[in-house]
């Protein structure tokens, strides 16, 4: 077995959100990622698939990813880290970690650093001066070729600052602020639909009722009296036309010409 096979990460308590780099070098969730890559059966296989697979990635997705690989790139031995793992499987080379990395940073486009992937690359940034001084020659292009590729903002956040760890190991586009939390309210039981004028004729129903006894009294009363006086109207006109056509007919014929006059 390889001499860098047998390398693994020495896991150390957590900072507690503490910004320093040694919080962030050893963080239970950066020593995971780089445990998982070292028990692999076959890391080239497993820089294969990334590389493959961050060209059809949405931003989000890829920054998850930007998250391993930075990893990788920061806890791995250096030359682990510059030098693409051969494979017995596989025909073809695969990208190193640290090529692998520039080319999901070059992907990445204006999408938005998350927490973590700030942090990592804040580490990738503190081993690129280091290597900077260090590498010399044909085996510092890689590490060039990531420098060029890192966001500027890094940089410039590199003399002045140090991003802090996240809290609850998740990002902060992975969280949600709890007074932004939709509440789960009940749905309403479907409202039955009745005509309208069956509904009109409750609603008018109902009102009645409500209303105090002595105003329905009146109301039924006035409405009786109404129904009664246009009774009595109706019969009084037939009674008055009856009596009107009887006289008509016992009158002589000088009387029914004034009667026709008069009308006219």
């Amino acid at each position: 077995m390889p001499v860098e096979k047998r390398w693994r990460p020495v896991v150390a308590p957590t900072s507690s959100g503490e910004a320093t780099v040694e919080g962030w070098k050893t963080h239970p969730r950066l020593l995971k990622h780089v445990q998982r890559f070292m028990d692999s059966p076959d890391p080239s296989r497993v820089l294969s698939r990334y590389s493959a697979q961050a060209q059809n990635l949405n931003p989000e997705k890829l920054l998850r990813i930007a998250v391993h690989v930075g990893a990788w790139v920061e806890l791995l031995p250096l030359e682990q880290a510059a030098t693409p793992p051969r494979s017995e499987k596989e025909e073809g080379s695969s990208p190193s970690p640290i090529q692998l990395l520039a080319e999901i940073l070059r992907l990445r486009g204006r999408a938005k650093i998350s927490d973590w992937l700030q942090g990592v690359l804040h580490l990738v940034a503190l081993r690129l001066q280091d290597v900077r001084r260090d590498v010399q020659g044909q085996a510092a292009g890689p590490w060039m070729e990531l420098r060029r590729s890192m966001p500027k903002a890094i940089w410039r956040e590199l003399r002045t600052q140090r991003p802090a760890i996240p809290t609850c190991g998740e990002s902060k586009e992975q969280q949600e602020p709890a007074d932004q939390v939709p509440c789960l309210k009940r749905k309403p039981p479907p409202e039955q639909t009745e005509p309208a004028g069956a509904r009109a004729a409750l609603e008018a129903e109902s009102d009645m009722l409500q209303r105090p006894l002595g105003f329905a009294s009146d109301a039924f009363l006035a409405s009786d009296l109404h129904q009664e006086i246009s009774k009595l109207g109706e019969e009084k006109a037939v009674r008055r036309f009856h009596r009107d056509g009887a006289a008509f007919s016992n009158s002589n014929l000088e009387e029914r010409a004034l009667r026709v006059d008069g009308l006219e």
